[in-house]
Parts: C-alpha cells; structure tokens; sequence
C-alpha cells in the first residue's frame, strides 16, 4: 500500500475518470494516480501496490466483470496491490446494479458521470487518507 495519507489510483479506461483522478491528485498533496489500459493494469500491479482501482465498465461490463475477476486473482497470487478496493465507474443504472452482486470482484461502484466532490468522497470511502476518510473494510 501507498503510505498513508498517498493514496495511489489506478484508472483502468474511461478518459472522464483520469480527468477527475488528475483533479483530486492536484487537490491533495502526495496522492499519485495512473491512468492503464485493461492491457497494461494487471502487469502494472504486479510492480506496483496501489490503493484503489477505478474501473470503468460502461465499454462492456461482462469484460469489465471478467477483468475484475482476474485483477482479484492476481493480486491474490502475486500479493502485489492485495487488498486494494476495485471500484467500478458506470453511467448504466443496469450495470450499476449488476456490479453489485455479491459474488463479483467489484467492491463498489462510481455512478457518472460525477463531480470532482462525489469523486473526492468515493476515494476516501476506499483509501485510508490522512486525517479524512476511513478505511471501509472489504
């Protein structure tokens, strides 16, 4: 994990979501963030430990699901990122409520499109930030 109060995000995707990533990481003095491709996230977490992961499903939610699942199971295997929250971001009411289930690897879901505010309290929700937020338990 990033030290605390640092949160990393990784944004898979969605070019709206690494804009309100870019803004929060200005707003917040050592919170880093890093905009991967579904290509490039998993090797990504196998050298990097990160807080939170941004998903963005509205594409395709049965290939966002399927990267989900195999995100959880490679951060299981390698213990690089375990434990990071997997948040997916969606403009789909359907969607929404079917990254919900239990059962799938999403810990929450990101309704868009959303404000630099419900952005800012979505990571605080997922990431221990100093002096802000809590440490929601997965």
């Amino acid at each position: 994990m990033a030290p605390a109060g640092r949160p990393l995000l990784a944004v898979v995707g969605n070019p709206d979501l690494a804009r309100l990533a870019l803004h929060f990481v200005l707003s917040r003095p050592g919170a880093r963030a890093v905009r991967c491709g579904q290509a490039e996230v998993v090797g990504f977490l196998g050298s990097n430990a990160v807080d939170l992961i941004l998903l963005d499903i509205d594409s395709s939610l049965l290939a966002g699901l399927a990267l989900a699942a195999h995100l959880r199971a490679a951060q299981r295997g390698r213990g690089a990122g375990a434990g990071a929250a997997l948040v997916a971001a969606t403009s789909s009411e359907c969607k929404f409520l079917d990254c919900l289930v239990g059962g799938s690897a999403i810990d929450g879901v990101l309704r868009m499109p959303c404000d630099g505010l419900h952005f800012a309290a979505c990571v605080d929700l997922w990431c221990p930030v100093a002096g802000r937020g809590v440490a929601a338990s997965r």
